[in-house]
């Protein structure tokens, strides 16, 4: 529809599994894994949307391509990018789903040349809808507070289940 949405926040990885991401413009907002459960949080509407990591993240832990890059093979057929998408600084990735995925029919991973870290993702839906996510800043080895990944629903808040998901007991 050729619109542009642009995000702005900070997204912290832990042991393999676990993934914070704060969302701070245009809307505060956060999603949340400890690897097993995940807790999408938005503080303006006062909900939050829980459920099963692997349903949300479609078998994916979320953070799988930062810190296990050798399991992509398991759930994507790799190879390199089409050379219209190369760019000199980048290593460019093609990444397609092994089992069909609605929200990912694709997914382009932008590897820094000089770091070998991933600089950029683009990825396209079954609808052509393309998200873009750059990634700057890294900082590596911090002794981070498992309790990143842990999300306390507060007072009050309205909690919905992920689809298909009735019954799941709050851990």
């Amino acid at each position: 529809m050729g619109m542009v949405d642009t995000a702005k926040g900070e997204l912290v990885f832990g042991s393999p599994g676990t993934m914070r991401w704060h969302y701070q413009t245009p809307e505060e907002y956060f999603i949340i894994t400890d690897g097993d459960s995940v807790w999408i949080y938005r503080p303006d509407d006062n909900q939050v949307i829980r459920g099963r990591a692997i349903d949300y993240f479609g078998g994916r832990k979320g953070s799988d391509f930062f810190s296990n890059p050798d399991a992509l093979s398991k759930d994507f057929t790799v190879t390199l990018a089409p050379k219209e998408l190369q760019v000199e600084n980048c290593y460019v990735l093609k990444l397609v789903p092994k089992r069909e995925q609605a929200d990912l029919t694709e997914l382009y991973l932008f590897v820094s040349r000089s770091t070998f870290d991933i600089a950029k993702t683009l990825t396209f839906n079954t609808f052509g809808d393309k998200t873009t996510i750059r990634f700057q800043n890294y900082r590596f080895k911090q002794d981070l507070d498992p309790s990143l990944f842990v999300f306390e629903i507060p007072d009050g808040a309205e909690v919905l289940q992920l689809e298909g998901e009735e019954g799941l007991v709050q851990p």
